[in-house]
């Protein structure tokens, strides 16, 4: 008996139910790639959107427009806000001074709104090339290969505060920074060494720890605990625990230059790959070849997982949208970015031309994520048996985002290759598919009043083999005719998803609400139990930031990290205050699930049509608002 992960998908209008394999999700509404222009003294300004076309076949050229910059500008961060795009300039620029303009070391400021050049700023190292910015936005860390040091510039006053001088002349080109802010990894080209920097004090706490040969870059784990060294020589790992380097096994696979990681994987530019098939099977990985790629590796276990094929020359940055769908590479020699489908593990076609000799790249996504509406599993169970004896049974809910959907339509069921249209019947609750051998279709809308609806799946003595992969991320689709597009995206264990269980991973949505039952009361006396899931794409991390809730318009809440408890990959708040007032919030990482319990607290009269569910899980600054409408019975309202 094998396990297969599917997922599923519906359309209605002719309502279509979906289950398939997913290519690269949409780039988020607003999302820009940035690439510097070495050898142009220029900055492309990219449109994400415009490079995903429906179904991805027909390339278009997508560059918005271009910035001018310093000399040979080199490494780009994006602030977390998406407000501001700051490059190092390795080379200098013209800076502005008592005796007039000087050429200096400098980093460029771009302001993303209008991608425009707010200003240069003068560093006293030598030819920055790379940098990054702490997670709170408050300082960037610049690394300074002819000077060896780092330069720390303020982002209050856009001007350097300090220069670190490191404990040898290291050329360092790469630079990282831990989630919580605390560290800066510095990569170190010449000495083959990373030195590791305590922001609290700006002074070097480890130094020396022995990486492959020419280092050229390095990216923090999604959970922390490990950061990943690339270059010419073996990948290192090195445990942010201890600051020391782990044992790994990896080999060398050829000129590697840059490094992202989304969720448990982290990609690796490679001028020319040589490396003979992955010694395992992976998700993502698509096996040995040679030439230019992307490298994966699977940073659960520290192992190589594959490599996909670029077309470009010399593939040498890469940013990544932060679902981990789709990878933007700039290519040195061809003077190109490309776009890589990382769950289809393939090049989608197209290519936008940039400047001359593009090298790093970043991505600026909007941190506020509007779900209008959704579609999830419950569960899912998918069997895979020999002949035509396949099964799958799944079950969860969809939120109709305040469209009226006919279910009394043609209904066409499309899972991978499989396809099967009929009409539902119409009960007095809800809607059922004819009786009929292997099938069985029921659907639910309007639970309680609300736009959340319920959804059953049952196929069995079907032929299912070979139709969909069985190790893809999975998108599920309810597009309806005039109505925006429901969907979602998970990740199954073994052929399984059971949100709240541990057993597989939320992709997309960022955050949707499961139930909500709601007890209004005069003055501050109203009750509120909420739970939804959220996406983890299998990270659990070790600490979180500040996590925001709001339901309605007059209860909002944002909470510190730092008061949060944690234990298992779970975080929880308690609340107590006046005349019996209680607030609970649990984030679960491990089960992709939040849990909101409050008493004692004023949530307004909710008498609007549609109402705002917002959540940010303080993992990253994402913060997702879904409208949903709620049921009313009396003083009572659900979803």
């Amino acid at each position: 008996m094998r396990k297969l992960a599917m997922l599923v998908s519906f359309a209605v209008g002719t309502l279509t139910l979906t289950t398939t394999s997913v290519l690269g999700a949409d780039a988020p509404a607003g999302t820009k790639v940035y690439v510097s222009n070495s050898d142009s003294s220029s900055v492309g300004v990219i449109d994400a959107n415009a490079t995903q076309g429906g179904a991805k076949k027909e390339p278009r050229a997508a560059i918005l427009r271009t910035v001018g910059s310093g000399s040979e500008p080199r490494g780009l961060a994006g602030t977390p806000d998406g407000a501001f795009i700051y490059v190092t300039n390795r080379f200098g620029s013209s800076i502005p001074g008592p005796g007039g303009p000087t050429t200096l070391p400098s980093v460029s400021v771009i302001e993303t709104a209008t991608d425009t050049s707010v200003g240069d700023i003068a560093v006293t190292g030598l030819e920055p090339y790379n940098l990054a910015i702490t997670p709170d936005g408050t300082r960037v860390y610049v690394v300074c290969t002819g000077s060896s040091t780092v330069s720390v510039i303020s982002r209050t006053t856009n001007a350097e505060v300090a220069s670190i001088a490191l404990p040898t002349a290291s050329s360092p080109e790469g630079i990282a920074i831990t989630a919580d802010g605390a560290k800066v990894y510095v990569v170190g080209r010449q000495s083959n060494t990373v030195d590791v920097i305590a922001t609290a004090s700006n002074t070097v706490i480890a130094q020396g720890i022995t990486v492959g040969s020419n280092p050229r870059d390095a990216a923090v784990s999604s959970d922390g605990t490990r950061v990943i060294v690339v270059g010419d020589g073996v990948p290192a790992i090195i445990l942010t625990a201890t600051d020391t380097r782990a044992d790994t096994g990896l080999s060398g696979v050829g000129p590697q230059r840059d490094v992202a990681v989304a969720g448990n994987f982290a990609y690796v530019t490679n001028f020319s790959l040589d490396l003979p098939a992955p010694a395992k099977k992976t998700p993502r990985a698509s096996g040995g070849s040679s030439g230019p790629s992307l490298d994966i590796y699977d940073l659960t276990d520290n192992s190589y997982a594959g490599s996909i094929a670029v077309s470009g020359v010399k593939p040498y940055g890469v940013a990544l949208l932060p679902d981990g769908s789709t990878a933007y590479v700039s290519c040195q020699d061809s003077n190109e970015v490309r776009v890589i489908d990382l769950v289809a593990k393939t090049e989608t076609g197209e290519s936008v031309a940039v400047g001359n000799s593009p090298r790093g790249v970043a991505l600026i996504s909007p941190n506020a994520i509007d779900v209008p509406s959704y579609l999830l599993p419950r569960s899912l169970r998918l069997t895979l048996k020999e002949g035509a004896h396949d099964s799958m049974v799944t079950r969860g809910t969809f939120d109709d985002g305040g469209v009226s959907l006919d279910f009394t339509q043609p209904v066409t069921i499309d899972i991978g290759g499989f396809s099967r249209t009929f009409t539902l019947l119409a009960t007095r609750t809800e809607y059922l598919s004819p009786k009929e051998s292997g099938v069985a279709l029921r659907v639910k809308p309007g639970v309680k009043g609300s736009s959340r609806g319920k959804f059953r799946l049952s196929l069995k003595n079907t032929e299912l083999d070979q139709k969909v992969d069985p190790n893809a991320p999975l998108l599920i689709r309810l597009a309806a005719s005039g109505a925006p597009a429901v969907r979602g995206r998970v990740k199954l264990t073994a052929g399984f998803f059971r949100i709240g269980k541990a057993s597989g991973d939320i992709l997309e949505p960022a955050f949707f609400p499961r139930r909500a039952t709601v007890a209004l009361a005069d003055g501050a006396n109203d009750v509120l139990a909420l739970q939804g899931g959220f996406a983890t794409s299998g990270v659990v991390p070790q600490t979180i930031s500040s996590v925001k809730i709001g339901f309605g318009p007059t209860f909002t809440r944002t909470i510190a990290g730092r008061d949060f408890t944690s234990k298992a990959g779970a975080f929880t708040y308690v609340e107590k205050g006046d005349a019996g007032m209680q607030l609970t919030v649990k984030v679960d990482f491990r089960k992709d699930i939040v849990t909101i319990n409050a008493k004692k607290i004023e949530l307004g009269a909710l008498t609007s049509p549609r109402i705002d569910i917002v959540f940010g899980n303080g993992s990253s600054p994402s913060v997702a608002t879904n409208s949903v409408r709620l049921g009313v019975k009396g003083n009572r309202r659900y979803y």
